[in-house]
């Protein structure tokens, strides 16, 4: 399971906003197209989609039908 720090990294580290198509490309290099997300929250078994609705729903990034963007500059580290 990779944890949705991960995937908010590879957003991080391409300036804070990327196009949802070329993220979930990525990613799925980075993790495969099967990759299975976790939070510290406890949620887990999320896909790449349903990833990116929970980073939203914390309130830690924007999204439109098009487009991905962090609203927060990091993440917590643990």
């Amino acid at each position: 399971m990779t944890h949705v720090h991960s995937l908010m990294d590879i957003v991080l580290q391409d300036g804070g906003s990327m196009a949802i198509e070329d993220l979930r490309r990525q990613v799925y290099q980075a993790f495969g197209q099967d990759a299975r997300f976790e939070s510290c929250s406890g949620a887990s078994g999320m896909n790449f989609d349903e990833a990116l609705d929970f980073i939203v729903s914390r309130g830690k990034a924007e999204k439109t039908a098009t487009t991905f963007t962090m609203t927060i500059a990091q993440h917590c580290d643990h």
